[in-house]
């Protein structure tokens, strides 16, 4: 299975919370390091049975006929994390940092990003036409801290020998929910226009 970043990287994650619905994991799975832009032609080439596709690439490997969906993410699945060094956390700006990447996260709803505005926008910049922009799977994403993400991907690493500790890590230890909490109005999701 290609695994960008081998075991103890965040696509194994998702691997094995995929595995899981059929009573596998990642330990059951010879993984390989391929790279994202590369996957496509791993799996035409025979050198993976499957993968953990990232967009753009993983709709462009579909619609060139070498892979198809068989097993979607579970939803509520995230890896990304917003990490702060001890000074700028307890900084001012740290708040208004984390507001700003919350109202970005707005407006990168699929049902936002996916405007023909926006497609008009991103077909220029990216030199791509615009229904191939929509016809790829964009992510949804939630700015609040998960503790449950993170304990799930503490927990997978431990059992995989990817992390050097054996017991594992209180989540209040390893994340700050209050950083997430009395934002600016600035920073909610306006609503989305009817039709």
């Amino acid at each position: 299975m290609a695994l960008t970043g081998g075991l103890g990287a965040a696509l194994s994650y998702f691997a094995d919370r995929v595995l899981r619905t059929g009573g596998l994991s990642v330990s059951d799975v010879k993984a390989v390091n391929v790279g994202v832009a590369d996957t496509a032609t791993a799996l035409k080439t025979g050198a993976v049975d499957a993968a953990v596709g990232v967009e753009p690439y993983a709709s462009q490997a579909i619609s060139q006929g070498v892979a198809v969906n068989f097993a979607p993410l579970p939803a509520g699945s995230g890896v990304a994390a917003m990490m702060y060094n001890s000074a700028f956390s307890s900084s001012p700006s740290a708040k208004g940092f984390y507001a700003a990447m919350a109202r970005a996260a707005c407006d990168l709803r699929p049902e936002v990003a996916k405007s023909d505005e926006n497609l008009a926008i991103l077909s220029a910049a990216l030199g791509v036409p615009s229904a191939q922009i929509k016809a790829t799977a964009f992510y949804a994403f939630d700015m609040a801290p998960s503790t449950s993400n993170v304990g799930q991907m503490q927990d997978l690493w431990l059992r995989t020998g990817q992390l050097e500790y054996k017991d594992p890590l209180p989540m209040d230890q390893l994340i700050d929910t209050s950083i997430s909490q009395n934002l600016p109005a600035s920073s909610v999701c306006p609503a989305l226009p009817k039709g």
